[in-house]
């Protein structure tokens, strides 16, 4: 995660890689949080990375996630879930 040219938005890069030999992905959804110095949590927002990934690929992408929170010690990024399609 870095901040945008004016340091106010949060931008992530991920790379996602599907190990899967017989499935595709799609509609992955995300979850980001941001906490403090005193490990409470900020702000936490959700979305969804366009696209699929077949068996065995990598895709990269640029988020441009939320005003990025003051007062914020650490941020997470995670994946919640995702569409299953068998090739």
């Amino acid at each position: 995660m870095q901040k945008d040219s004016f340091g106010t938005t949060a931008v992530w890069l991920v790379s996602l890689a599907n190990q899967s030999d017989k499935f595709t992905y799609s509609e992955i959804t995300y979850q980001t949080e941001y906490v403090g110095a005193d490990n409470r949590l900020i702000l936490q927002n959700q979305g969804t990375i366009t696209g699929s990934i077949a068996p065995n690929e990598e895709h990269s992408t640029e988020i441009r996630d939320t005003a990025y929170p003051s007062g914020t010690a650490w941020y997470r990024f995670k994946v919640t879930g995702a569409k299953a399609k068998l090739e």
